[in-house]
């Protein structure tokens, strides 16, 4: 995914429609834990990721 706005909407968003865009996609989503990261240089520019893992 690309990176994140690091704002509630954006996050609640973000997990509201994972599990579609992942199906549009054709994608499986490994068993793996899916992590959200907060770096430092992101946050400060107002950015995190969501970092899924794919089959």
């Amino acid at each position: 995914m690309p990176l994140i706005k690091h704002t509630r909407e954006a996050m609640n968003n973000v997990w509201k429609d994972i599990q579609n865009e992942i199906s549009i996609n054709h994608l499986a989503v490994r068993e793996k834990p899916i992590i959200e990261r907060y770096k430092a240089k992101l946050v400060s520019k107002g950015f995190c990721e969501i970092l899924i893992p794919i089959k």
